[in-house]
């Protein structure tokens, strides 16, 4: 898996950061929002009013990868039986 990270943004202690990961001829974005101290209540009122749900469960990249990975190993045994 490679990851390229762009820091978008540095706010007080808030870093936006958009990365572009690539795993098995996939190709797919993220954007994470790094914290470097308390987690600051009016981000996630600024969230919800832009329709964000912020306790919506997501699966990181490591997750999205192992799918993947699981998905091809699935394809080449049903396509060798």
């Amino acid at each position: 898996m490679e990851t390229t990270r762009s820091i978008s943004l540095e706010y007080h202690d808030i870093e936006i950061c958009l990365d572009k990961n690539i795993y098995l001829e996939k190709e797919d974005y993220e954007m994470e929002i790094e914290y470097k101290s308390e987690y600051p209540g009016e981000v996630v009122d600024n969230f919800r009013r832009l329709g964000i749900d912020v306790n919506k469960e997501v699966h990181g990249k490591f997750s999205r990868f192992m799918y993947a990975k699981n998905e091809s190993i699935a394809k080449v045994l049903k396509r060798d039986k």
